[in-house]
């Protein structure tokens, strides 16, 4: 007879009898754990043999509750994660995270908030989220983001200051406007420069963004979010005065604002930008700074007219920084010396003189009319050099900008070459009894060249001609000084260079149209 052991082990009764009794308490340990209460002790008892037999059978398949970006630390909802991405953002320029579900949330269990992370450690991320501590109890830490379930995450752009091309012109709206520049520095240095803004407006404006350029960028000021310029009218005066390297360029007035750059004594283009990148003002001396003003023998500054968009030489050595500008000083032509005095009369004659015989002589040319020459107001706002018509279709447009009538008696036109030599362009005895009416142009143009509609006010001769490359145009007045001069590089054929607005301190620019106007207009 063969013993027990001999036989087969899995033909025992016993050993069928105990695994029917094991699969029947398995079943009744599953049905118990889906369908009884949780707070009973044989029901949780049967919850946790079912979750062993679900991890070591692979029954269930876990939700995964978070996912966590480990290259910026942020940690989104599982259902986030997996969503299309034309879902989320359908609509939205912003990103705009969905409220978690506060049910499926084991991270955080205080009602009405999301699980939303933001920078915080591995180490304690990973306590949260594997349960190595109670989330019923605790809730994220308070250096944590926790937002309420009304709101949602957003990620919001931060401005960003935009730096402005040098080229981007326009008419300046002189918000905010240069007032006053000592470009020759001071009588204790050179270098002791700086340029003082004015607030037009009338109101306080933030700075923040606003910027100034010269065309090289070698001074490139920008201005911070915190920077303002203050109203106009005491006591500050709405004026803001920018030092060069430190603040010991003007003594005994403080700095609005350091900045770095030297500013060329023989001309510069100088660009201020707003926070769009809109012109806010423009000065171009590249022709020099006396087109403007300003003295580098006696330092005198350069200042704005007190009243309307001109410039002039201070009146005071050093300027007025910080303070009102000074009235320019009137030039005169000197006077005729007074007569000497009369001989004493001759005794009366014994018989009466011969009739006086008419002579040939012609009578002498009256002496132009008076005129104040620094009252007189005057631009050039647009030059042609050439078109596919004639080499000599030729024209400079002029402009009064000033107050009064421009009588242009005494004056001239000259042009100068790339190599500084000038010649003569329009003589003075062309433009003797000439006047330009306030706000009014005035052409003049090549003779027997100007092929243009519109009739010019004076031609010059044939023989001179512009150059359509590296060639100066100067104005000067009955007193010699220089009105206003401006040099080009290049003025394509059928093109013009002109000016980008009605003001002295207004750049220049290819035109695409020429449109030439006369005083008749």
């Amino acid at each position: 007879m063969d013993s027990f052991g001999d036989k087969k082990i899995w033909k025992q009764p016993k050993f069928l009898f105990g695994i029917v009794s094991l699969v029947f308490v398995a079943l009744t340990i599953l049905v118990v754990a889906k369908f009884s209460d949780k707070s009973h002790l044989l029901a949780n008892f049967s919850a946790s043999i079912a979750d062993t037999f679900s991890d070591v059978f692979g029954l269930k398949r876990q939700n995964l509750l978070f996912e966590m970006d480990l290259d910026d630390g942020s940690v989104v909802d599982s259902e986030l994660a997996h969503k299309k991405s034309d879902d989320i953002f359908a609509g939205n320029d912003n990103l705009k995270l969905p409220k978690a579900d506060a049910s499926k949330n084991s991270v955080n269990s205080v009602p009405g908030t999301k699980g939303v992370l933001g920078g915080g450690e591995k180490s304690d991320l990973n306590k949260k989220v594997t349960g190595q501590e109670s989330s019923s109890s605790k809730t994220l830490d308070k250096s944590k983001e926790v937002l309420p379930e009304s709101s949602s995450a957003q990620i919001v752009s931060v401005n960003k200051i935009i730096d402005c091309s040098f080229s981007l012109g326009g008419s300046p709206n002189r918000k905010i406007s240069f007032n006053e520049i000592a470009w020759m520095g001071s009588l204790n240095s050179a270098n002791d420069e700086w340029v003082e803004l004015k607030n037009n407006s009338g109101a306080e404006i933030s700075l923040g963004g606003w910027q100034i350029k010269n065309s090289d960028e070698s001074i490139k000021i920008i201005f911070g979010a915190g920077e303002k310029i203050s109203a106009s009218g005491p006591p500050a005066g709405g004026l803001m005065l920018l030092e060069r390297t430190d603040d010991n360029s003007v003594p005994n007035v403080s700095a609005s604002k350091i900045y770095a750059g030297a500013l060329s004594n023989s001309g510069e283009w100088l660009k201020f930008f707003d926070n769009n990148c809109s012109l806010a003002d423009e000065i171009d001396t590249r022709g020099g700074w006396d087109i403007l003003g300003g003295d580098n023998e006696s330092k005198r500054t350069m200042e704005r007219d007190t009243s309307g968009l001109g410039w002039h030489t201070s009146a005071i050595a050093g300027g007025t920084p910080k303070a009102k500008n000074s009235e320019p000083v009137v030039q005169t032509p000197p006077s005729t010396p007074p007569p000497s005095e009369p001989p004493p009369p001759s005794p009366p004659p014994t018989s009466p003189p011969p009739a006086a015989q008419p002579t040939s002589t012609p009578p002498s040319e009256p002496p132009p009319p008076p005129q104040n020459q620094t009252a007189a107001k005057v631009l050039i706002s647009e030059v042609m050099a050439g078109s596919s018509v004639s080499a000599d279709d030729e024209f400079i447009e002029i402009y009064n900008y000033g107050s009064e009538a421009a009588d242009l008696t005494g004056w001239s036109i000259k042009k100068k070459t790339s190599s500084g030599s000038e010649s003569s362009l329009v003589a003075a005895s062309r433009l003797n009894g000439k006047v330009v009416p306030v706000g009014k142009y005035f052409l003049l143009a090549h003779d027997g060249g100007y092929a243009g509609a519109v009739a010019a006010d004076v031609v010059w001769p044939t023989s001179y001609s512009l150059a359509y490359t590296n060639n100066s145009i100067l104005i000067y007045n009955a007193l010699g000084a220089v009105i206003d001069q401006v040099s080009w590089t290049d003025i394509p054929k059928d093109k013009s260079y002109a000016r980008s607005g009605l003001d002295i301190s207004a750049g220049f620019g290819v035109a695409d149209a020429p449109s030439p106007q006369n005083s008749q207009e």
